[in-house]
């Protein structure tokens, strides 16, 4: 078997590439929270995409945006910080993969990262508090030939990395639940699995 790829339930994932910038307690919260849990992960990925929730997910993530821990790896997964203690090339933020090579394009793309990083906190906020104001619409980054030039790269270069960053963070999650399954946490997702079907 190919240490790039874990089986679960038949199905193949390819293993992410970079060294892990979770813990071992982060992982087994993981495991625990996320494991055989599509439904959570999708939920999650329609709300910080913008989608319309059912009322099933949005009763869902109300019940889970108060656990404090399920909210402590969001806020993880989703909007890293630079943790000094970690391994090398384990930590990680939205800003590392800036290109300062050309002044034009960094300040393009840190501009379209600020944004992003705006986007992410108040859909994070939304889920803490659905009460808050959505001022920044996902569907309204896509181009407009109304939108100078300028303002229309870096709106859809924010649009575009928030897609890849949404999917790319919650697939960890859903990959990583995987790989650090215990008898403890494959007995709660069967658990889960039951009482859904209640």
């Amino acid at each position: 078997m190919s240490k790039n790829k874990i089986y679960h339930k038949g199905k193949k994932f390819e293993l992410p590439k970079q060294g892990t910038r979770y813990g071992d307690d982060d992982l087994a919260l993981i495991s625990k929270l996320f494991l055989d849990n599509l439904p959570l992960l999708m939920s999650l990925r329609k709300h910080f995409l913008q989608g319309i929730m059912t009322g099933v997910e949005m009763i869902l993530l109300e019940k889970m945006a108060k656990d404090q821990e399920f909210m402590y790896i969001i806020q993880k997964a989703l909007l890293p910080e630079i943790e000094p203690e970690l391994y090398f090339h384990c930590s990680t933020d939205i800003w590392v993969s800036v290109n300062t090579e050309d002044p034009e394009l960094a300040i393009r793309q840190m501009k379209a990262r600020e944004l992003l990083t705006k986007y992410i906190k108040q859909q994070i906020e939304i889920l803490k508090d659905g009460e808050v104001e959505e001022k920044i619409k996902f569907k309204n980054l896509i181009y407009n030939s109304k939108k100078k030039p300028e303002q229309a790269i870096i709106e859809m270069d924010t649009r575009n990395n928030i897609l890849k960053h949404i999917d790319k963070n919650l697939q960890d999650l859903q990959i990583f639940a995987i790989q650090h399954k215990t008898p403890d946490t494959e007995a709660e997702a069967k658990k889960r699995e039951m009482d859904s079907m209640e």
